[in-house]
């Protein structure tokens, strides 16, 4: 398994990047990469390694934050801060180090057997990569929406719809290892206190819904559909995290944050919270069709939804270029395929 999770720090995160035209051809093959659903060890590896040539070790930096920092050294993230192509070539090297490791996890059930916590922690990388991507998803909505691009701004909310049902099949992954493995080799190397409420990115992403708050009550006609959508597939997120938390023990302990509360009660407030901050009905049901989640082909979805949120990003669509594995891909739907 891949030792450390090399990581932006979210402040580096962009809408959009400006990148010299000779990289852009080359992120074109990368993106490639992360969008086939089964590339080779060796190829991904080799991608990986290309791309963290030239960090330099001045530019990781740990969080500022005791807190935040506590649950970067548990999830062994570095954070990155770099610049300019340097910025593109991280973010690109965070999926494929998520994307191997996601695909060795799940391979077979060696990993799950052998080591929990390896399984825990790695199938949570992939978690992580995918709220990156909602991240410079929610901040090019936000862009396009001050400026009254409301087709693109919509093209945006409909990602981050896609993005929040991956992350929360991500979850789902991480939790396949069951409640007597979790208490016994997760739980005593996460240390006091710990929460995936203290990462960065979490809180970054939150920072962003909260500078959206006014908007989301008073959003365009055109654009509240795709609201509804993502405030669905937020529910299934939170959904995922009750069951995942109630499958080791949550309903009858309290978490390491929070011990005196029930960790399902304490979501469950969450949840609420999330969905005033999106300006959503607290009492809001979820769709039929869109649970049952197909877990791992919704995770594989969620990186090819990356790879289009990307070339957007990155600006390669003006420049021509796509990604022709990403074409290729076979993935379907299940959410659309059900309707």
């Amino acid at each position: 398994m891949t030792d450390n999770f090399y990581l932006l720090a979210p402040e580096k995160l962009s809408a959009s990047y400006k990148l010299s035209e000779s990289f852009l051809y080359k992120v074109s093959d990368f993106l490639g990469i992360i969008a086939q659903p089964s590339p080779s060890k060796a190829h991904i590896q080799e991608a990986i390694d290309s791309l963290l040539t030239n960090l330099r070790t001045e530019d990781i930096r740990p969080s500022g934050n005791p807190d935040e920092q506590v649950c970067d050294d548990y999830f062994r993230i570095k954070r990155v801060h770099s610049e300019d192509d340097a910025q593109c070539q991280i973010l690109l090297a965070s999926i494929l180090i998520s994307k191997k490791a996601f695909q060795e996890a799940t391979a077979s059930l060696d990993l799950l057997l052998s080591d929990g916590n390896e399984y825990w922690l790695t199938t949570h990388w992939s978690f992580i990569s995918l709220i990156q991507g909602l991240i410079i998803c929610f901040l090019r909505f936000e862009s396009h929406l001050l400026a009254n691009n409301l087709n693109a701004a919509a093209i945006e909310l409909e990602t981050a719809s896609t993005l929040m049902l991956s992350s929360g099949a991500a979850m789902e992954m991480a939790g396949r290892i069951g409640g007597e493995v979790f208490r016994s080799q997760v739980r005593p190397k996460m240390g006091q206190e710990l929460s995936g409420i203290m990462m960065l990115d979490h809180n970054f992403l939150i920072t962003i819904w909260k500078r959206l708050h006014p908007y989301f009550g008073s959003l365009p006609e055109q654009l509240k559909h795709q609201h509804e959508e993502f405030i669905s597939s937020y529910k299934v997120l939170a959904t995922s995290h009750k069951a995942v938390c109630d499958r080791f023990g949550g309903s009858e302990h309290g978490s390491l944050l929070l011990p005196k509360l029930k960790a399902t009660e304490t979501l469950a407030r969450f949840e609420i919270n999330r969905l005033r901050l999106l300006q959503a009905k607290t009492d809001i049901k979820i769709g039929e069709d869109l649970l049952p989640l197909d877990d791992k082909q919704y995770v594989e979805l969620g990186f090819k939804t990356l790879v289009d949120l990307l070339m957007r990003a990155f600006g390669l669509q003006d420049f021509g270029l796509s990604s022709t594995s990403s074409a290729e891909l076979s993935i379907v739907d299940p959410v659309r395929s059900s309707l």
